[in-house]
């Protein structure tokens, strides 16, 4: 279990992410220059006493999660691209992973953008210590579907352990048929992602990944022992500390421990 001075550090890790996350969001407009929102964005964590868990990723439309501009890269926002930022910061390794989605000037995707939102809520519900891995798959399956829309199944949510943003668990985004269950103790993030049937599933998928609330509008602390963080994309991405006895949370990277 993470003592008081680990707390503190994750606190300030997922306060930072969302604070960075949400300039980048901010910035996102029509001929706006990918690399310079993916700067401001790492500029933002660094200045604010943490360091970079990875780089920014900036994907649009068919691609998923994890594309990085480089300085060369001359790429601009165009109307209607559906943008998810996706940023991290991190304090002695505690981790903050945090991402949210736009649209560009239009609003043609935002029953997309709700399916995942959705997802990440109807498993905030419910996640806790205890919680059976395949049946976080299986709401988040069904809700995206019920949006009329279908998950990605080769992207999931992972677990989070100091120095490693990915580690042991895999979160799915559908029944896998895993029935390990979540510990107190673990981090983890769940991050439903959304597609389109009605575009092209290999050329033109629309990817939707949502975020939690803002770090600083969910730090509370449920019980004694159960600490919320948003550390977090549409995917959705959720973080927060479960006690035992876990409350109902609403957010986008959850993190699991008493």
């Amino acid at each position: 279990m993470l003592n008081s001075d680990q707390l503190e550090k994750l606190k300030k890790a997922g306060r930072v992410s969302a604070e960075a996350r949400d300039l980048g969001l901010s910035m996102v407009a029509e001929g706006v220059k990918l690399f310079d929102v993916a700067e401001e964005v790492e500029s933002y964590i660094k200045s604010h006493g943490c360091k970079l868990a990875f780089p920014c990723n900036i994907s649009i439309n068919e691609v998923a999660a994890h594309f990085t501009p480089s300085p060369d890269d001359k790429s601009v926002f165009d109307f209607g691209d559906v943008v998810k930022v996706d940023c991290g910061a991190h304090v002695d390794g505690f981790v903050g992973d945090t991402a949210g989605t736009v649209e560009v000037g239009s609003n043609r995707f935002r029953d997309l953008i709700e399916a995942s939102k959705d997802a990440r809520d109807s498993v905030m519900e419910f996640i806790g210590e205890g919680c059976v891995i395949n049946e976080i798959g299986k709401v988040v399956d069904m809700t995206i579907r019920s949006r009329g829309f279908v998950p990605i199944r080769n992207l999931t949510g992972h677990e989070i352990q100091p120095y490693n943003l990915h580690a042991g668990l895999a979160i799915p985004n559908y029944d896998d048929g895993n029935t390990d269950k979540l510990q107190a103790g673990m981090i983890i993030a769940c991050e439903p992602f959304a597609f389109s049937m009605r575009s092209n599933l290999y050329t033109n998928v629309f990817l939707c990944t949502y975020n939690c609330l803002a770090v600083s509008e969910i730090f509370k602390l449920f019980s004694k022992n159960l600490l919320i963080v948003d550390i977090a994309s549409s995917s959705s991405k959720i973080s927060g500390i479960v006690s035992p006895n876990t409350s109902l949370i609403n957010m986008s990277h959850k993190l699991i421990g008493s």
